[in-house]
C-alpha cells in the first residue's frame, strides 16, 4: 500500500486510525485506545512493575488520573515531572498536591509519559508493524479534555464569539497554518505532528455530513442543527450553508435529552444563552441568529460516542460509506479533507 493520507480520531476513551491509499479503495480502519485510557494503562504498568514515572508536557488530565497518580505516590512509586506538566496540574487541579520531583527529562529508570507516548508512538509503531511509510497528508480530529475546557471557558467563549463575528465559516474550524489555542491538547499535538490539519470532532462531523449529502445526490438543507455528543462534552451548532450561526458547548453529565432539546430550540430562536448556560454546567454559548431568520432549523443530526443518549432528537440521514457507527461522520469528514485536491485553508 502506498499511503496518501492518514486520519486519526483522538478522544479520551476511544479512537480510530484511518489510512487512505489514494487508489479509490476503502481506508484501512483500526481501533485505537483513547488518550485517557492509554494514560491509565501506562500508570498501571508502572505501579505493577515498580517503575518510576516521568510526566512531561501538556498531558490531558482528569480527576480520575490525578487520583490514580496519588495512589501510586502513596505506594512509594517515584514520580517526577517537568515544569510544563506541573503548571498544567496547578492550572487544572489547583487543590491537588502530588509529590512530584522537578525534572526536565526522565531518568534512566523512569517511564516517560508524554503526548509522544500517549498518541504519536502507538501510531508510529502501528505504521512500522504494517510496513507502511508515513503518509504525506495527516489530519487529526481531537476531542479536548473537559477539565481543560472548563478551566479555559471564558477565553474559549470569547474565541468562539470572535469566530462567529468574523463570519462563522466552517473551514475556519480547521487548524492548518493557524495554530490551535494554547494551552490545549490540540496545540500540544500540533507540536509533534507538524504541518497537520487539526480540527474538533464537531467540525469533522459537519464536513462529513456535507460530503454525505453531496454523495447522496440530495441538496444539503438550508438550515440545520448538528449535535456532537462526546462522552464528557456535547457541542451543538446551528448551521446555514457553510457557516456556523450559533453554538453551545455543555458538560454531558449535566445534560438530559429534554434539556438539550430546549437548548436547540433556543439556538434556533436566536436567544442569548451565556449566563444561563454557565449556571448549569455549560462551557460557552454565542449566537448571531436574529429573530427574523426564518425556520425551521431542520434536520437535527446527532453524532459522536454518546449519540445514543440523544437519538430520539435525531432525524434520519442518508447512508454513508463508513456505516452508522458513532464516529462514522467524523471519519467521513477526515476523508473529505484528506482526499480532496486542496484541503480548506484556515
Amino acid at each position: 500500500m502506498v499511503p496518501e493520507g492518514l486520519g486519526l480520531i483522538i478522544t479520551a476513551h476511544e479512537g480510530e486510525f484511518l489510512l487512505w491509499s489514494g487508489e479509490g479503495a476503502a481506508p484501512l480502519r483500526l481501533g485505537l485506545d483513547g488518550y485517557e485510557r492509554r494514560f491509565t494503562d501506562l500508570v498501571d504498568v508502572c505501579r505493577d512493575d515498580r517503575i518510576g514515572l516521568f510526566l512531561g508536557g501538556l498531558l490531558p488530565l482528569s480527576e480520575d488520573i490525578a487520583r490514580q497518580l496519588g495512589e501510586c505516590a502513596g505506594g512509594n512509586l517515584h514520580l517526577s515531572a517537568d515544569r510544563e506538566f506541573r503548571g498544567q496540574l496547578k492550572r487544572l487541579l489547583p487543590g491537588v498536591e502530588l509529590p512530584l520531583s522537578p525534572a526536565e527529562r526522565p531518568s534512566v529508570n523512569a517511564l516517560p509519559v508524554t503526548l509522544f507516548s500517549l498518541v504519536r508512538d502507538p501510531v508510529w509503531r502501528l505504521l512500522q508493524d504494517l510496513a507502511i511509510p508515513l503518509p504525506r497528508r495527516l489530519a487529526l480530529a481531537v476531542e479536548e479534555p473537559w477539565l481543560g475546557l472548563r478551566a479555559e471557558r471564558d477565553r474559549l467563549g470569547e474565541g468562539f464569539g470572535h469566530f462567529l463575528d468574523t463570519g462563522g465559516w466552517l473551514r475556519d474550524r480547521v487548524f492548518g497554518r493557524t495554530p490551535p489555542p494554547h494551552p490545549s491538547l490540540a496545540w500540544g499535538l500540533a507540536q509533534i505532528f507538524p504541518r497537520t490539519l487539526i480540527l474538533e470532532p464537531a467540525a469533522a462531523a459537519a464536513l462529513g455530513l456535507r460530503a454525505r449529502w453531496r454523495a447522496s445526490g440530495q441538496p444539503p438543507p438550508e438550515r440545520w442543527l448538528l449535535v456532537y455528543a462526546g462522552r464528557d462534552q456535547v457541542t451543538a451548532w446551528a448551521l446555514k450553508g457553510e457557516r456556523v450561526f450559533a453554538g453551545v458547548s455543555h458538560a454531558a453529565a449535566a445534560l438530559s435529552p429534554a434539556r438539550l432539546n430546549d437548548l436547540l430550540a433556543q439556538l434556533s430562536a436566536g436567544w442569548r444563552l451565556e449566563e444561563e448556560i454557565r449556571l448549569d454546567g455549560g462551557l460557552y454559548a454565542g449566537t448571531r441568529l436574529l429573530p427574523e431568520e426564518p425556520g425551521p432549523w431542520r434536520p437535527v443530526i446527532v453524532a459522536g460516542p454518546a449519540a445514543g443518549q440523544f437519538s430520539a432528537l435525531a432525524d434520519r440521514l442518508p447512508a454513508g460509506p463508513y456505516g452508522d457507527g458513532p464516529l462514522a461522520l467524523v471519519a467521513e469528514g477526515l476523508a473529505a479533507l484528506l482526499t480532496s485536491p486542496r484541503p480548506p485553508a484556515p
